[in-house]
């Protein structure tokens, strides 16, 4: 901002038209009273703001109603001639073209916009010691804090720019992030050589012993199918035995006593079938217990699996098969000794 002239006329105490042309750097010299700070101060307020220390209806020379100033200002490279007329008037040209504006409340506001409001025309931009007004004077707390005030908003603007970047910035890295491998010392990658050997060794062991028990388990299957088709024979021979009273193989009658050692026989064939089968329900009984209310505990060996059980009085062994006969009722000592003794 550049002050270049003040026109001047029915203001305060000059009564008629007077401009006054200024330098780069201009002195105004005179007695108190002559007008040095109405010219310097209160002229350039009021045409810039409509601004005056004390009421506005003062300004007008005595005697007279109206009064105006007209400034002529660069700024920006542009030259503004910016006349405010009392008590409500106020025209601007820019660059001698005269700028539309509704009215005058529309002019004030692109004038604020141009050299700020009055405030910051006062703190920045003049120096009253009268008035306690000198930035100078400030400390440097309290200098650094009006300073940085008076751009508050530009460096929110930057602040909300840089957040926004290192936002972008992040989500760009997130997404294009390279993750850079690390490779092993020699020694690392030696010792993790020789236990990766190792362990490959262990695994080829594994595979080889699952091949041998498949194989034995193809084996233990054959064999299997054969003690089933034996039982299965062995079974139709007990039948046969139990339907008639000859020999299912020649076909003479037999006497008692050799049918019920051929009966007795073929319940020992069937018995060994069903334990080399591995038959899974097939258990034999250990010992028992007596408990109350005529239960009991059994202890008892399951051939399939190889392992020693503990059955508990209450429990409903349905299709169980207890050395080679099939039991399906609770466990109670009646029923356990009927079973037994059938």
């Amino acid at each position: 901002m550049l002050r270049k002239s003040t026109k001047i006329k029915g203001f305060k105490n000059f009564d008629k038209e007077i401009t006054f042309y200024y330098n780069d750097i201009t002195l105004v010299k005179g007695k108190n009273g002559a007008g040095k700070t109405t010219l310097a101060l209160d002229s350039l307020l009021f045409c810039l703001y409509g601004y005056y220390n004390q009421s506005l209806s003062e300004l007008p020379t005595k005697g007279k109603t109206s009064c105006y100033i007209e400034e002529e200002i660069m700024h920006d490279n542009h030259n503004y001639r910016i006349r405010r007329e009392y008590p409500t008037k106020l025209t601007i040209h820019e660059d001698d073209n005269k700028m539309p504006f509704v009215n005058s409340r529309d002019a004030q506001q692109f004038l604020n916009k141009l050299f700020k409001n009055v405030e910051y025309f006062k703190k920045f931009r003049m120096i009253d010691n009268m008035a306690g007004i000198n930035i100078l004077e400030e400390g440097k707390t309290s200098l650094k804090r009006t300073l940085l005030s008076v751009n508050q908003g530009f460096f929110n603007n930057i602040r909300k720019r840089l957040l926004d970047k290192k936002r972008n910035q992040d989500i760009y890295n997130k997404d294009k992030a390279v993750v850079y491998s690390h490779y092993p010392s020699e020694t690392r990658l030696k010792a993790l050589k020789s236990k990766m050997e190792s362990v490959l060794g262990e695994i080829r062991g594994y595979e080889t012993d699952i091949s041998d028990l498949n194989r034995d388990l193809d084996q233990l299957h054959r064999k299997q199918g054969q003690l089933e088709s034996n039982k299965q024979k062995s079974q139709w021979e007990k039948n046969k035995l139990l339907e008639n009273e000859s020999c299912y193989a020649c076909g003479q009658e037999l006497i008692k006593g050799d049918k019920d050692k051929m009966l007795s026989d073929k319940n020992k064939e069937i018995i060994e079938y069903l334990i080399h089968c591995g038959y899974s329900r097939t258990i034999k009984i250990l010992s028992k217990y007596q408990l109350e209310n005529n239960l009991i505990v059994l202890d008892v060996f399951y051939y399939k699996s190889n392992k020693n059980k503990r059955i508990y009085g209450g429990t409903k062994l349905s299709g169980l098969i207890i050395d080679g006969k099939e039991f399906k009722q609770f466990i109670t000592q009646r029923r356990i000794q009927t079973f037994l003794n059938n």
